[in-house]
């Protein structure tokens, strides 16, 4: 009877019962060895440890092979000419470059913020290839930021850009180039943050009854979010079909859209509308011309929040002759929750929040219609 043969694993060989390995050299790399095969003992009668064995140190000699190809590219006319071309590629290309690319189904509030970070570097440092930029380029870029009056945060976020634009011209051109702008010490240390307060419920009244004595796009908008907890974008970025009041529980569908992203998973979901948000998602909807709830900020391509921001906040001074932000209502929500003896998990699911513990991400968490009886009763104690 014949004894049929176990097959060998790739690019191996028996010897008295144990496994080598051997491979031929390639014919162009022959000039960097003394003979034309390489034959390593395995240490192992095991096929399959063998096998694995193999296949490591095939892939070890593949990129060692490719690296010393590599090493002879410097040789070659065309080489010397590819990157030579491509060291000369200049910041404001490389910007084009990360917009082209990047900004596709951004909003215009990317592109323009692209451009205004490295608008502070060409204002301090010439547009020039990204190798010749150096760390003094950076530290000079950094103290210029802190000569404008920026707060650190600030400036970590535009560093964060021009960081980004460098890295990923870097990668896509196949420039083997340091970032100098990475690792620049930024000081926090003597910088105070600003708490951003919350509005008192006196306020908010008072905001709520002004609004709906003017009721115009940006009144709306205002009373839309004052008893919602919606994020200013989340609100101004709605289209008409986001209001739902023929539901049993009156609510908006808070959800990513073309024209407006949403600032984190979590901000997904559905928020019941209640008090002066029910009340201005009626005015909005019977009113509507438009696909989009609000059309003065919203297009089919853009959610402009921050000029609606900047309406909103000038005015809320005005009104109530403090220094109050629209932010200060998402604020003002978790403490009028509070004040109602609402649990931080319906809380967060309200406001959009993430989650704080891991429990609490267990589950589909809390219906429409428990939500819609925390904010009615957060109305019932003080908060309207």
């Amino acid at each position: 009877m014949s004894v049929q043969k176990h097959k060998l694993p790739a690019n191996t060989f028996l010897k008295r019962s144990v496994y080598y390995y051997q491979r031929r050299v390639p014919n162009d790399l022959r000039k960097h060895y003394k003979t034309n095969k390489v034959t390593l003992s395995l240490k192992t009668k095991d096929a399959k440890s063998a096998g694995k064995a193999s296949r490591k140190i095939s892939h070890e000699f593949e990129q060692y092979w490719l690296d010393l190809r590599l090493k002879d590219y410097d040789k070659l006319p065309i080489a010397q000419s590819f990157y030579a071309v491509s060291n000369q590629l200049l910041m404001s290309e490389a910007k084009q470059q990360y917009l082209d690319v990047k900004g596709i189904g951004r909003t215009e509030k990317f592109e323009s913020t692209c451009n205004r970070c490295i608008g502070y570097l060409f204002d301090v440092v010439s547009d020039k290839p990204l190798d010749e930029y150096k760390a003094s380029d950076a530290i000079a870029f950094r103290d210029s930021l802190a000569r404008r009056g920026l707060s650190p945060v600030t400036i970590k976020k535009v560093f964060a850009t021009v960081k980004a634009v460098h890295n990923f011209a870097t990668k896509e051109n196949g420039l083997d180039i340091t970032n100098p702008f990475t690792g620049v010490h930024i000081e926090t240390s003597h910088y105070k943050v600003v708490k951003r307060q919350p509005i008192h419920n006196n306020d908010i009244k008072l905001v709520q009854v002004e609004c709906f004595a003017i009721k115009d796009e940006l009144r709306l908008l205002i009373a839309l979010i004052s008893d919602s907890g919606m994020r200013l974008a989340e609100a101004a970025g709605l289209m008409i079909s986001d209001i739902v009041l023929d539901d049993e529980v009156p609510h908006a569908v808070v959800k990513p859209h073309k024209h407006r992203r949403l600032k984190t998973k979590s901000s997904e979901g559905l928020i019941p509308l209640v008090g002066s948000s029910f009340q201005a998602a009626q005015i909005i909807t019977n009113n509507s011309t438009s696909d989009y709830c609000f059309p003065r900020y919203s297009n089919t391509s853009n959610c402009n929040a921050a000029s609606a921001s900047a309406s909103i906040n000038k005015w809320l001074k005005n009104v109530t002759n403090k220094n109050v932000l629209c932010h200060g209502f998402r604020h003002s929500l978790r403490d009028r929750l509070r004040a109602a003896d609402i649990g931080i998990e319906p809380i967060d699911e309200i406001g959009g929040w993430s989650r704080q513990s891991v429990g609490a991400r267990y589950g589909n968490g809390y219906s429409l219609e428990k939500k819609q009886e925390a904010l009615i009763k957060m109305l019932g104690v003080g908060g309207q």
